[in-house]
């Protein structure tokens, strides 16, 4: 077979001799001739990167398996290929005709016809993708939430520049938002196969096939797209070497530590946006015709893309529906996901990758974050469900921001740092808290509520130092390691917490099979806590509020005690004449202006008096 192969290169037939010798050396890998005389046919096709990948392959595998190196006479080729040695040119025979185009791969998937909005960041992509003369990759980083259209984004921008890589577009999934993301080296030998890389010719070490990889896409021009990459490891061996080609990659994290790439974060489409896309699959009369649907639908499917095109997907599966008829089965936040699946999609689905992704430490964070009683909350009060100090939380907090499963929401009146839910997430995280036993549950939440006790029993102790205590009712207390500062200043911790506490106190009332006499006991003492800093400032709505709740709570377990000695009895607060009662009983009337009319502290909109059926 040497013999032939001699005969066929020094008569010129070099492609014959490549196809020879590689069979010859897969049969044979710990032969010397066979390698400098494959290394010397490619060097004549002009193939002289893999000509010397073939020496670096055969280099590792005679080191790995037999601990020595090539032999003088392959080193002493390797270097004449180094230095474009012209006298390794010469032939016996005619010029070999040129080596046939080499394949042009077209993988992008299909552009989406009705995308819509990102106009403003198909622009900066574009402008990334397709920069002045330079030595560097470009490379785009899409980033965002899951279903927030990363993919769509990726491949309608794609579609836009193809025309500038002449080399062709290759595409993969990287399955990053998944437990099982592909393995960098297998992707690698896809390509290569897709550059018109035989498969006998693709070598098995992965510095290797990178290595070819980036010969292969040296000045050929070519468009890469890396669709859901876990993270910078995966993504770094697939960049091509040399100016010219440019990568796209989507990711749920920001990447920040891959080289030189421009990152462009994506989040919900503006409200405007949204409608455009409803219109564009529904038809602009049926959205015209029923545009305030159309805006609740928008609301509840949080403008998340994914959320809305699975939404107008069933809509339009159901010609007979009016929107309304969606928007009624998603009003109700514990069986939204059921509603927005169709077909293979659905945003549960999403959601569910990437918590698999995640470290058990964190996956519980991520489904303790279902048991605080809003989708906006500070770290101590995740350190409170899971029992553990405030840095603990913050740093479970700090990956779940990293994988867009938790958004920073700045800093609160405390100064502290704020997070918040997507709504979507938040119905998931809350249906996976639904799912923990119910003495977990319990035993969760209870020391949520003896955190609030103590705080707000501090607060008012601050604000009011000279009223006595509350007399304690059986909550017990719970001390949050990190967070024993946080009402120092008192109307700052009131007015960054109101919400989430007036929130919890209803959610005794309103969740009837967690309701206990440990949960009645909550909201008493939060009232107790709280009277004489909402009645000796007016607060009278507020104040009733949370003593109605509480004796809704009472009532439901049927706690005689309770009901009949409360903090303060709500038939004697202040009454306003003109409150409007409308069937309303006199002990229930509104009495007086709301928390948040009045300066630092206000409780936040929605608390009206209305709620309890009095005018404003």
């Amino acid at each position: 077979m040497e013999g032939a192969a001699d005969v066929d290169i020094a008569l010129g037939r070099h492609r014959e001799a490549v196809a020879a010798l590689t069979d010859l050396i897969r049969r044979h890998p710990l032969r010397d001739g066979p390698y400098s005389r494959l290394m010397l046919a490619l060097h004549r096709l002009g193939r002289s990167g893999e000509a010397l990948e073939v020496y670096r392959s055969m280099r590792h595998r005679y080191a790995d398996e037999l601990g020595i190196e090539p032999g003088p006479e392959l080193q002493e080729l390797h270097q004449r290929i180094l230095q474009a040695d012209p006298e390794l040119l010469h032939t016996t025979s005619p010029a070999e005709p040129p080596e046939p185009a080499r394949a042009r791969p077209a993988q992008l998937l299909p552009d989406v016809s009705d995308f819509t909005g990102r106009d403003e960041q198909v622009a900066v992509a574009v402008a990334a993708l397709v920069p002045a003369e330079g030595t560097t990759v470009p490379v785009l980083a899409v980033y965002g939430k899951p279903g927030v259209g990363k993919t769509a984004l990726a491949v309608h921008v794609a579609h836009r520049v193809r025309s500038e890589f002449p080399g062709g577009q290759l595409h993969v999934d990287l399955r990053g938002d998944g437990p099982a993301p592909e393995e960098p080296h297998d992707v690698l030998a896809l390509f290569l196969g897709a550059l018109g890389v035989p498969g006998d010719a693709i070598p098995d070490h992965p510095a290797d096939r990178a290595a070819l990889y980036r010969s292969r896409t040296a000045d050929q021009r070519v468009l890469i797209v890396l669709d859901n990459a876990a993270d910078e490891a995966q993504v770094l061996p697939l960049l091509p070497g040399t100016a010219g080609s440019a990568v796209i990659v989507t990711s749920r994290a920001p990447l920040t530590v891959l080289p030189g790439a421009h990152r462009l974060a994506l989040d919900v489409l503006n409200a405007d946006a949204c409608e455009r896309m409803l219109a564009a699959i529904l038809g602009a009369d049926r959205t015209s015709e029923e545009r305030t649907q159309v805006e609740r639908l928008v609301e509840l499917c949080g403008r998340l893309p994914l959320a809305l095109r699975i939404a107008a997907g069933r809509r339009a599966a159901q010609p007979h529906w009016l929107v309304e008829t969606f928007v009624d089965r998603l009003t109700d936040e514990r069986h939204r996901l059921n509603e927005l699946r169709l077909g293979g999609i659905e945003v549960r689905a999403s959601l569910e990758l990437s918590r698999q992704t995640l470290p058990d430490v964190d996956a519980q964070a991520f489904t303790y974050l279902g048991l605080l009683p809003t989708g906006e909350f500070g770290a101590w009060a995740l350190a409170a469900v899971l029992g553990t100090p405030v840095g603990e939380a913050e740093r479970r907090l700090d990956t779940l921001v990293q994988v867009q499963l938790v958004e920073y929401a700045g800093r609160d009146a405390t100064g502290r740092a704020g997070y918040r839910l997507h709504d979507l997430i938040r119905a998931y995280v809350v249906e996976l808290a639904d799912a923990c036993g119910v003495e977990e549950r319990r035993a969760a939440t209870g020391r949520l509520h003896g955190a609030w006790v103590v705080m707000t029993a501090d607060a008012a102790r601050r604000l009011s130092p000279r009223r006595p205590p509350p007399v304690p009712l059986p909550v017990e207390p719970w001390l949050v390691p990190g967070a024993e500062d946080l009402t120092t200043d008192a109307v700052a911790w009131l007015e960054a917490e109101w919400r989430n506490l007036v929130s919890a106190v209803e959610a005794c009332v309103r969740d009837k099979s967690e309701v206990d006499s440990s949960a009645v006991g909550f909201t008493w003492q939060v009232a107790a806590s709280m009277s004489t800093v909402l009645e000796t400032r007016g607060y009278f709505d507020d104040l009733r509020s949370l003593h109605l709740s509480g004796l809704r709570a009472a009532e439901r377990v049927r706690s005689a005690a309770r009901r009949s000695s409360p903090p303060r009895p709500a038939a004697v607060l202040p009454h306003r004449p003109n409150c409007e009662t409308r069937g309303v009983r006199t002990e229930d009337r509104c009495p007086g202006p709301r928390w948040a009319r009045s300066g630092p502290g206000r409780s936040p909109p929605g608390r009206r008096a209305s709620s309890l059926g009095c005018g404003t």
